[in-house]
């Protein structure tokens, strides 16, 4: 469980930050996610959530067949601490890349705001 944390609040934010700099699409905040229509979806948001469930279950179920419980865990936790202990550079590097695209952002977001 210890190692699930780890690796959530390192690599799995990792992942959801980096979704902030292609997203173009407005999500108000008091809807849901996936709308009755499919014209309002935001796929790389779906594909985004689908990776950060999808992905650490194939890859702990892989790990586990190669190396071991115990080993996976381990590895698992490692690379979320290296992910938190890094998280000063990735933050760093979404922002100059958010800056970089403000103007298209912002204007993709005026533009699908209801």
């Amino acid at each position: 469980l210890l190692s699930m944390m780890f690796f959530t609040a390192g690599f799995l934010y990792f992942l959801f930050f980096q979704m902030a700099v292609y997203n173009k699409q407005t999500i108000p905040l008091n809807s849901k996610f996936i709308g009755k229509g499919s014209m309002e979806t935001n796929y790389l948001q779906i594909v985004v959530e689908i990776a950060v469930f999808a992905v650490p279950l194939l890859f702990i179920s892989l790990m586990k067949v190669v190396v071991g419980e115990t080993i996976t865990y381990v590895i698992l936790m490692v690379v979320g601490i290296l992910f938190i202990a890094t998280h000063k550079l990735w933050i760093r590097n979404i922002y100059k890349r958010m800056m970089l695209r403000k103007y298209v952002n912002l204007e993709s977001f005026r533009s699908t705001a209801s």
